[in-house]
């Protein structure tokens, strides 16, 4: 194996990558975040920082599902590294996953039964006064 050029050396050093896999409920979930400064001296967009791509990928059944986004961030790398990055992403999806289980569970959400039918028709058109 050939040592990276200097110029890719650079490149690498500019690329930070962390990847978690869960196991659980009957899927796989892998999770790859990229965090890159490259982009900053070439971008005019004030506070940028860093450039992400999160690849989310899940295994259920043998069906494999991919969902990649990408993100740019005023926080540094000394603030905020790829692994930090990582779990911070996980922790938002904590805080809606409980979010939900107080309004389902607690709350009773999904246990009222109570419709209010079809939304209201306007049986005549509206007019803006002129």
């Amino acid at each position: 194996m050939d040592a990276p050029s200097c110029g890719e050396h650079v490149l690498q050093q500019q690329l930070e990558v962390h990847r978690t896999v869960d196991k659980g409920h009957g899927r796989v979930e892998i999770r790859v975040i990229e965090t890159s400064n490259r982009f900053v001296t070439h971008v005019d967009w004030p506070d940028f920082a860093q450039a992400i791509c999160l690849t989310r990928t899940r295994i259920l059944g043998g069906e494999r599902q991919t969902e990649i986004s990408y993100t740019i961030l005023s926080v540094d790398r000394e603030r905020a590294d790829a692994r930090d990055l990582l779990k911070f992403v996980r922790g938002h999806w904590g805080i809606e996953n409980r979010l939900h289980w107080v309004r389902d569970v607690v709350m009773g959400e999904e246990k009222c039964r109570t419709r209010t039918g079809g939304i209201p028709k306007i049986s005549q058109p509206f007019e803006m006064p002129r």
